[in-house]
């Protein structure tokens, strides 16, 4: 049995159907075992037998409008995948501060990247630097003295596709210390 985490794009708490409880259940409709929700926006840990990824995002694709009535992408990674993404270090010493000036962000893609820009990379008058792509997920640094994380978002959408959902890196290493 193996172990995973599920990103659901755009969850907002406030709709009921958008719940932890209901996320959980949803993803449990679909035969994973040890399904549990993560910190409440959006992310589910589970574990299942079946090891094709694409496979399971389809059944949870295909769950939440059926039991939830709603569509949204998921992303899921293995704890494997997730480990790799960690022992890369990609953002070297930098230290994620939730209340600070240096947010870190990564970012996870329904599809591979294609025309990714030679990384380390700052576009011109950003406040983020997108610095690597490590095992298909963009990892990005945000200064926020001088701007905000849905700038981020508003970039990555435009250049690359809105087919992706982003955590932070400390969502993403307590989210693997959870998995083990």
């Amino acid at each position: 049995m193996a172990s995973y985490a599920a990103m659901v794009r755009g969850i907002g708490p406030e709709n009921p159907n958008m719940r932890s409880a209901k996320l959980v259940e949803a993803f449990e409709s679909c035969g994973f075992d040890n399904v549990r929700s993560f910190l409440g926006s959006g992310n589910v840990l589970f574990e299942s037998e079946i090891t094709d990824v694409a496979q399971l995002e389809a059944l949870a694709e295909a769950a939440l409008p059926r039991l939830l009535g709603f569509e949204r992408d998921v992303f899921i990674r293995s704890e494997a995948e997730l480990q790799k993404i960690i022992e890369a270090q990609p953002f070297g010493d930098l230290k994620h501060e939730n209340s600070g000036k240096t947010y870190l962000m990564v970012t996870f893609f329904k599809t591979p990247l294609k025309d990714l820009p030679e990384l380390p990379y700052k576009p011109e008058g950003k406040a983020f630097e997108l610095v690597a792509n490590v095992n298909g997920a963009l990892c990005c640094v945000v200064d926020l003295e001088a701007g905000k994380t849905p700038d981020l978002m508003a970039y990555l959408d435009r250049q690359f596709t809105k087919h992706l959902t982003t955590r932070t890196w400390s969502t993403i290493t307590r989210m693997l210390a959870k998995l083990k």
